[in-house]
């Protein structure tokens, strides 16, 4: 039987208990108010027995009528009284005596109210003396009959509170010592349970994981007792398990340690800053002898940082899985060398603790190498900035030669010719001019070259500014190769315009376009001059010099060309950028 089960018979036993004494009490007290209201009522009866005897005696000496009003209110209360009277016998005689004593009460009012109807003088007290006598002698009695039924009660009560008393113990007595049985039983039951998984929870707590505690009985503690078993198998279990994974652990952590030791770059695990294993490689890197000089050292007291790597770590967020991008640190080691070292860590767990697992690998010679390099092209740019800026001096020289012979002659035409060259010659100059200015030594910024060249050209041919140029180019860049045939076309083709498109003194407009989209570019002049007459642009034999060198041109670039009149003339280039030029969105 389970504990419950006998904890509720008990409380169900107990409880039923109680409810059957206070019915019983209940019972017995009634019986006993019923017996002191009977008392009370012949009290009273008692009572009004002898106030009746009173005002009878009253009457037979006085006569008034107040007392034959008394008699009558005292004589009614008394036969209510006896309705009152339980016992039949004591009834059936206090009854006889009323009755007696109002016959003679009527026989004594009769003869006082009319002595004539007895004229016998003798006879009449003789009849008067006796029924005076019956009323005292029953009254008598009717006292002592009142006080006998007070005291049979009185002794009843005595009698029901003796026996409430033997009842309440023949009561109490076999449920108090079946209860307390039940009570022992219990106690004895979870005492002896308890001692059992004491006994065993103490014997576990030693480590003693084999242990079954057995408790007999199909009660809770059974319940608790293979429930517990089952806790210490599983428990048990668990151990096991992990016993072996550190085990395990263990193994892979002197395999891994085997491993890294071997390996000539860095390798250290550190927690809080605190380096808590590192290879020897990764020693050697600090400047010990041994790793037993790194651990237990701060790694910042070795790894120093800029204030760019401070700022470049601080924007640094993890990537999906849980990776530092990698970094280059400078190290000062025990032994003061100063060495670099490209490291890349991840957060790991090193026998159960929160760490950070960093490698790193020894870039001193390459850092060094590629300073000299970067040495060694900054030389190599200088050098290339002058031989630019000697190419443009040679230039400006051959122009400056050409500018002489054009202002020595008097030839019209040979002046025309001249002073061509001389602008093809500064068309070239630009580009150097730009190059040698440049940190870029490999492009040029078409936006800005143009803006340069028609700056030329319109100094050279329309000094009073007669024709507005207007410019709308991409910024991009092209290489050095494209550059210089691109710069003589545009110069050809600018050229062409401000000569033939307008007669001397005229006002006109020359657009320029220049595009690039994706890798395709495209130059666009266009002017609302006369145009080209239809046998220059009919001619196949390529009779004009500037149409020849700008096909020519084009074929270096090999790009296509497109020269048409449409009120005016409108020439375009098309070709393909070459991959190694800088571009950008932007366009004036």
């Amino acid at each position: 039987m389970k504990i419950k089960t006998r904890l509720n018979i008990v409380t169900i036993l107990s409880i039923g208990s109680v409810i059957g004494l206070y019915l019983y009490l209940w019972f017995s007290t009634f019986q006993v108010d019923q017996h002191f209201e009977q008392i009370d009522q012949i009290s009273d009866f008692t009572n009004t027995v002898s106030e009746l005897n009173l005002v009878i005696e009253n009457y037979l000496e006085y006569r008034e009528q107040r007392h034959l009003e008394s008699w009558n209110a005292l004589f009614n209360r008394l036969t209510e009284y006896e309705e009152n009277i339980e016992d039949l016998s004591e009834t059936n005689v206090i009854g006889n005596s009323l009755s007696s004593i109002e016959s003679a009460f009527e026989l004594i009012e009769k003869i006082r109210g009319n002595p004539d109807a007895y004229p016998d003088i003798i006879d009449r007290y003789r009849l008067l003396d006796r029924a005076t006598s019956r009323i005292r002698s029953d009254i008598q009695m009717l006292l002592t009959i009142s006080n006998n039924i007070a005291t049979n009660r009185r002794q009843t009560i005595r009698e029901i509170q003796v026996s409430q008393q033997i009842n309440f113990l023949m009561i109490m007595i076999p449920v108090v010592s079946f209860l307390g049985y039940l009570l022992y039983q219990l106690r004895s039951r979870i005492q002896s349970s308890l001692n059992i998984l004491l006994e065993g929870t103490q014997e576990i707590a030693k480590g003693n994981l084999d242990l079954r505690i057995e408790v007999e009985g199909n009660d809770e503690h059974k319940t608790l007792a293979e429930n517990f078993n089952l806790m210490t198998r599983r428990l048990q279990e668990q151990i096991n398990k992990e016993r072996d994974a550190r085990e395990k652990a263990e193994e892979n952590q002197k395999r891994w340690e085997g491993l890294v030791e071997q390996d000539p770059n860095l390798v250290m695990i550190h927690i809080d800053g605190d380096i808590q294993f590192i290879n020897p490689a990764g020693a050697q890197m600090m400047g010990a002898t041994s790793p037993d000089e790194v651990v237990g050292k701060s790694a910042d007291n070795f790894f120093l940082e800029t204030e760019h790597q401070r700022r470049r770590e601080a924007s640094i967020t993890r990537n999906g899985k849980d990776e530092y991008s990698p970094t280059i640190r400078k190290v000062y080691g025990l032994d003061m060398n100063e060495r670099f070292v490209q490291i890349e860590s991840v957060p790991i767990k090193y026998f159960g603790r929160e760490a950070t697992q960093t490698v790193g690998l020894d870039i001193t010679e390459h850092i060094h190498h590629e300073r000299e390099l970067k040495k060694s092209i900054e030389e190599k740019t200088i050098l290339l900035q002058e031989v630019h800026h000697r190419v443009k001096n040679n230039l400006a020289v051959t122009s400056g030669l050409l500018y002489m012979q054009r202002v020595s002659t008097d030839n019209p035409e040979i002046t025309s010719l001249l002073g061509e060259s001389e602008r093809r010659i500064k068309t070239m100059t630009l580009i150097h001019e730009l190059l040698y200015s440049s940190t870029d030594l490999s492009s040029i910024p078409i936006d800005e070259y143009i803006l340069n060249l028609v700056g030329l050209i319109q100094k050279s041919l329309d000094p009073n500014e007669n024709i507005r140029v207007n410019t709308n180019a991409d910024s991009f860049s092209i290489n050095v190769t494209q550059a210089v045939p691109c710069a003589l076309i545009l110069n050809e083709l600018i050229s062409n315009s401000y000569k033939h498109a307008f007669k001397h003194g005229e006002t006109g407009t020359i657009d320029i376009k220049i595009t690039q989209n994706n890798d395709n570019v495209e130059f666009t002049v266009r002017d609302n001059g006369a145009g080209i007459p239809e046998e220059i642009l009919n001619d196949e034999k390529n009779t004009s010099l500037g149409l020849t060198i700008v096909k020519t041109l084009i074929r270096q670039v090999e790009g296509t060309f497109d020269i048409r009149n449409n009120d005016g003339t409108i020439a375009k280039i098309k070709f393909k950028k070459e991959a190694n030029a800088k571009t950008t969105s932007n366009s004036l």
